[in-house]
């Protein structure tokens, strides 16, 4: 999909609202099942970081977080790494930095994995899961993620107008999880 025209916060909300969260409902059918939308949620954020590992750009720019976001859903996600378990302990602060996005990224990839890892391996502990899973994640599936990141990003252009940047990536990746 060609989005070198998108140039603004208004054209990245447009372009989330109306297409990429149509292409997640004809390509990927949501999975109503807890361990399965946690697991599609888990590799769209792992395609994600394959993105972002491998394009390494110095200042994203709408446009490029929109590619970044579509792209997403069509490739392979990179594996999961063991050592990204760490960052399940670590707070997140959101700085204008390649590092900072990479900490929220892996983060909540690292929590998906524990929470479907518990879900599918320990039925005593699924409860607890539950409880854990409304209080944290209030978008535990791909589809409420993305749109309530986009409508998080629909408020925020309604404030100022914002330039992207790192903070703007990291933002969209942590209201995705939390904003209602």
């Amino acid at each position: 999909m060609d989005t070198q025209g998108i140039e603004t916060i208004s054209d990245f909300v447009w372009f989330g609202q109306h297409h990429l969260r149509a292409e997640v409902r004809s390509c990927r059918p949501q999975q109503s099942f807890l361990p399965n939308s946690l697991i599609q949620l888990e590799f769209y954020l792992r395609s994600i970081w394959r993105l972002i590992a491998y394009n390494k750009i110095q200042q994203p720019k709408w446009h490029w977080m929109a590619a970044t976001l579509y792209d997403a859903l069509l490739i392979e996600p990179i594996a999961f790494n063991p050592a990204w378990q760490k960052y399940t302990q670590s707070s997140i602060k959101i700085e204008n930095s390649l590092g900072s996005v990479c900490r929220v990224l892996l983060n909540q990839i690292a929590d998906l994995h524990y929470m479907v890892d518990t879900w599918e391996n320990n039925e005593t502990k699924q409860k607890q899961l539950l409880t854990y899973i409304g209080y944290n994640w209030k978008n535990p599936d791909l589809d409420s993620y993305l749109e309530s990141a986009f409508a998080y990003f629909q408020d925020l252009k309604l404030k100022k107008s914002w330039d992207c940047s790192w903070i703007a990536m990291g933002l969209f990746l942590h209201e995705g999880k939390r904003y209602e």
